[in-house]
């Protein structure tokens, strides 16, 4: 009976769409057979906890050796839904839980794009009305239309860094003084979704704030993300800024704006992450056709034509943040915290690490070591500690921003992707076998603290 639902499940699977072969498919899912018949009187709970064992493994081995304090890695995967998490919130050591909120960095523009793309559907503006003619604040950007920016495609240059201003007003007008450079080429950049903020917020007289929670929050019913300052009673709960006393983001541009940005300044918890990543494909949010263009490469073949997004390529990790064995439709969207989440139809993985908590003394140890290394290969030392204050209403706000990425190597965050697909294919076998072998229809919950679970 397993195998012949396992040739039925990879049959589904294969057309949906995937760049693995069937005997890729058969071999991932072979030692899920035999766990199964070995284990026939275990409920969908203990043999979904088993199959994430390598999993667990990977979180305590990352959290063994690099700068991170902790991680939780999510996965959903039909009703099945894994969360694993351990290690620590900041550097005081207080522990990382089921329900920790993480800062989700550029993750957010896909709160942007995903708003300006029901307001459009919705007929506000349209991606070739011009940023001039929407927002009259912006007095530079010639002839630039929405879907210049919305695809990446654009260069941007301001007068002056807007995280060096000294107030909040004054990092606006340094925004708004922004000036095109090229067109016609990607660029990843935060200036784009910035403006976009500005925009919306212009054409239907509501904030930022109001719009993500109308379009997105109520919409998703996700009721454990924050737009801007972290309440105050949530931060004890908040990871992956340095900033956790006042609630501010690891963003030196969205503190020096006031905390929100369009381009990062949003924090959630992983279940809320899975939750949107498993219900942007339904067309409630709004046309198919809009969602094509986050699962469909742009002008770059790993980026998605909602130039945020990184697409399925046949390479996979070694050229996107989507590993190959995916199903079609799938994307992924990246934070510079080190977090990252594959957004698919029927599974969605997230993989959440907050090495920019590790506190500032714990990054100029990990700096120091990394800088020695590069003077012994005639490279050029870096500086990741980015220590300013802000005026904002009178008040004086300092911020301290860790910029980990060179401190914690994005191949830790490969890994977990890697791992948690392989699981997330693995757990929607589970569900269908379970549900076509024992009718057995419910959702199917597991929280592991894997600091438990060490071997």
């Amino acid at each position: 009976m397993k195998n012949e639902l396992c040739r039925e499940f990879i049959d589904e699977y294969m057309k949906k769409g995937t760049y693995a072969t069937r005997e890729e498919l058969e071999n991932l899912l072979e030692p899920v057979v035999d766990l199964i018949k070995k284990n026939h009187d275990k409920t969908p709970e203990e043999i979904s906890e088993m199959i994430v064992q390598e999993d667990i493994d990977l979180v305590n081995k990352i959290l063994d050796e690099t700068c991170t304090p902790g991680a939780t890695i999510g996965i959903s995967a039909g009703d099945i839904n894994v969360k694993m998490f351990g290690g620590d919130i900041n550097s005081k050591g207080d522990k990382v839980t089921a329900d920790t909120i993480f800062d989700i960095a550029s993750m957010s523009k896909l709160f942007t794009q995903i708003a300006v793309y029901t307001l459009i559907s919705e007929q506000a503006f349209s991606f070739d009305d011009k940023i001039r003619d929407l927002d009259p604040k912006f007095i530079n950007l010639g002839d630039l239309t929405v879907r210049d920016i919305t695809t990446f495609t654009t260069s941007f240059k301001t007068p002056g860094r807007i995280s060096d201003q000294e107030s909040v007003e004054k990092a606006r007008q340094c925004l708004y003084n922004v000036e095109v450079t090229k067109t016609g080429e990607y660029n990843y950049n935060d200036i784009g979704m910035m403006i976009m903020k500005e925009v919306m917020e212009e054409v239907t007289g509501i904030s930022y704030e109001q719009i993500i929670d109308k379009f997105v929050l109520q919409k998703l019913d996700l009721k454990d993300t924050y737009v801007g300052q972290i309440p105050q009673e949530k931060r004890d709960r908040f990871t992956g800024s340095n900033n956790l006393e006042s609630g501010l983001v690891n963003d030196g541009n969205t503190n020096a704006l006031g905390g929100i940005s369009g381009a990062a300044g949003i924090s959630m918890t992983a279940d809320d992450m899975n939750k949107l990543g498993r219900n942007i494909h339904n067309k409630e949010m709004f046309s198919n056709e809009m969602v094509k263009d986050f699962q469909t490469a742009g002008i770059k073949n790993n980026r998605g034509l909602a130039g945020n997004t990184y697409v399925l390529t046949k390479e996979g990790l070694a050229n996107t943040c989507v590993d190959y064995i995916s199903n079609f439709g799938s994307f992924a969207i990246q934070g510079s915290t080190r977090v990252n989440a594959v957004l698919g139809s029927d599974a969605s993985t997230v993989q959440f690490f907050n090495p920019s908590s590790m506190g500032v003394d714990k990054a100029r140890e990990v700096e120091e070591k990394l800088n020695i290394e590069r003077e012994k290969q005639g490279k050029p030392p870096i500086s990741t500690i980015h220590e300013y204050k802000t005026l904002d209403n009178g008040l004086v706000v300092p911020h301290t921003v860790i910029d980990s990425r060179q401190l914690f190597p994005l191949g830790n965050v490969d890994n977990a992707i890697k791992t948690s697909t392989k699981s997330a294919i693995q757990l929607e076998f589970v569900d269908y076998v379970f549900k076509k072998a024992y009718n057995y229809d419910e959702n199917v919950n597991v929280s592991i603290n894997t600091e438990g679970k060490r071997r």
